[in-house]
């Protein structure tokens, strides 16, 4: 009997995860015009700001959800064998 997380695809969506962090946290600070004085200026240059801080916490969390499903599935994988060699014994029938 064989009893089989797939550690493969968990893996596969954590590294999907890391990627997209990656990226995210990557991107480029914005250029805030300095030189002109509109009216709406201040309140872009908080908007951007913002966004670029928003962007990189959402980077950190799902870097967070990446190693925890990494985790959460070599654990279950590590599980699986245990289980499936007690069974094979017939310690858990």
């Amino acid at each position: 009997m064989e009893i089989k997380s797939d550690l493969v695809v968990a893996t596969n969506y954590a590294q999907a995860l890391f990627q997209a962090s990656d990226k995210l946290a990557g991107v480029e600070q914005a250029l805030l015009d300095e030189r002109t004085s509109l009216a709406g200026n201040s309140r872009a240059h908080e908007a951007v700001a913002l966004a670029q801080t928003k962007a990189q916490e959402i980077a950190r969390a799902s870097q967070l959800v990446a190693a925890k499903i990494q985790a959460i599935s070599q654990q279950l994988d590590q599980l699986d064998q245990t289980n499936a060699q007690q069974i094979g014994k017939g310690d858990l029938l």
